[in-house]
């Protein structure tokens, strides 16, 4: 009988920390993609003082998510993620801002994927 409720605890607990990943992914996916999209308006807007002070918070809400995120994914999965944020920085300082608006696109697309990586979908799981 220890065995059927030790194997019933592992499972509820391996339900539990899946369920924690997909709600911290989800969360995290759609706080930088909503931060990211106020980035990439402030840019078309022309305000680049305030696009550069929002890539701030980004970076520091990334820094923030990443290291909970290698939990849940390989580091190689989340790399997209530190090269977008370090060539939207670069772009900003260059001032090149067409670039900069590609590398918004860019880091939208992967919170986009990062999104539905963690999904419950049949082709995650197969």
């Amino acid at each position: 009988m220890k065995r059927i409720w030790a194997a019933v605890g592992l499972f509820l607990f391996a339900g539990v920390l899946c369920g924690m990943s997909l709600f911290i992914t989800l969360h995290s996916a759609a706080a930088l993609s909503e931060q990211t999209l106020q980035v990439e308006q402030s840019l078309r807007a022309g305000a680049y003082a305030e696009s550069a002070a929002q890539l701030e918070e980004v970076s520091a809400q990334w820094e923030r998510y990443s290291p909970i995120l290698c939990c849940f994914f390989s580091h190689m999965q989340l790399e997209t993620g530190d090269k977008e944020l370090d060539g939207l920085r670069a772009s900003l300082e260059g001032k090149d801002y067409s670039r900069a608006l590609e590398h918004c696109g860019q880091l939208s697309l992967f919170w986009g994927h990062l999104r539905e990586m963690d999904l419950p979908f049949w082709e995650n799981i197969f």
